[in-house]
């Protein structure tokens, strides 16, 4: 009908199925995340990628040499242009899923990069302090190799803390920056704390506050939970590497994007930053949603420069 603008309900689709399958066990409370920990050691969840057919144009490699598996992507061909390295998200509790795998392999193709994917070890069983020393390790080794210009950082939630305080680390070492930090929905402050999240809860459909501050103390194991290796919003923001920034309106980390993109501008950081109006958690992974394609398309525009 002529004049009538008819909303877009694949979001609202997408979003929900997302809530069913990974909200069924939400870590909404302490205990949610408590529960939710000890039925995962009991029955550890599968690291696997999904079968190759739901993986087209890409092919897959593991190395173990590190103590934990780190997988690599590459174009059929052979044939790329910059190493990323990947961290996936999980609120430091869980493992990776069908969500991130499918991310990986579009921007390994689309971009036409060398992904590599670390499966890193869990809390409470691995903590801050170490995760963050063996991210460093796996970017500045990449670095060393393919050289700054060629390597850009990716981090989704929990991964996103761990791709900021990874630059952190390398800063503090006094080695080189990425080419690129790119955060999609990055967890920077497991305080929880900002007031704003109290509003912004009611509208997301797959965090909590409860929960996530549950996750993050166990993360932080012996480090303060305002140590800028757990929180690296309190981190030194000074000298990083330029950043992209995607996050949505009913995201409850949108106010640690929010925060960390004024602070980093104020520490003079190159910051390009995308707010999504109605877009839930790590929106830019999901399939079928077009602010979800703009966000992959921006990320494979930038890898490809």
């Amino acid at each position: 009908m002529s004049g009538v603008n008819i909303p877009d309900i694949r979001p609202a689709i997408v979003h929900t199925g997302v809530r069913i399958l990974m909200g069924r066990t939400k870590l909404r409370t302490t205990e949610d995340t408590r529960r939710d920990i000890h039925a995962t050691s009991l029955r550890p969840a599968s690291f696997n990628p999904p079968p190759s057919p739901l993986l087209p144009g890409v092919r897959l490699s593991a190395d173990r040499t590190r103590g934990f598996p780190v997988f690599t992507i590459e174009p059929d061909s052979g044939r790329y242009g910059k190493t990323v390295i990947d961290f996936h998200g999980g609120a430091y509790v869980r493992e990776i899923v069908s969500f991130h795998w499918l991310f990986a392999r579009t921007i390994t193709a689309a971009a036409s990069v060398r992904l590599l994917l670390p499966i890193y070890p869990l809390a409470p069983h691995r903590t801050a302090a170490r995760t963050v020393a063996d991210a460093a390790d796996i970017v500045e080794s990449a670095i060393s190799t393919q050289g700054a210009d060629n390597v850009a950082v990716i981090g989704d939630s929990a991964g996103g803390g761990i791709a900021l305080a990874a630059a952190q680390e390398l800063k503090r070492r006094g080695a080189p920056q990425p080419s690129r930090l790119i955060l999609l929905s990055p967890w920077l402050d497991v305080t929880m704390s900002d007031p704003a999240q109290a509003t912004i809860e009611k509208r997301d459909i797959l965090l909590a506050r409860g929960g996530l501050k549950e996750a993050g103390r166990l993360y932080a194991g012996d480090l303060e939970v305002t140590d800028w290796r757990v929180s690296p919003l309190f981190g030194d923001l000074t000298g990083l590497a330029p950043m992209s920034v995607y996050t949505g309106t009913h995201d409850i980390l949108v106010t640690d994007s929010r925060a960390l993109t004024q602070r980093a501008r104020d520490a003079g950081a190159t910051v390009d930053y995308t707010e999504e109006i109605g877009m839930q958690h790590d929106y830019a992974l999901f399939p079928l949603i077009r602010q979800a394609h703009t966000a992959r398309e921006d990320i494979a525009r930038i890898l490809r420069a």
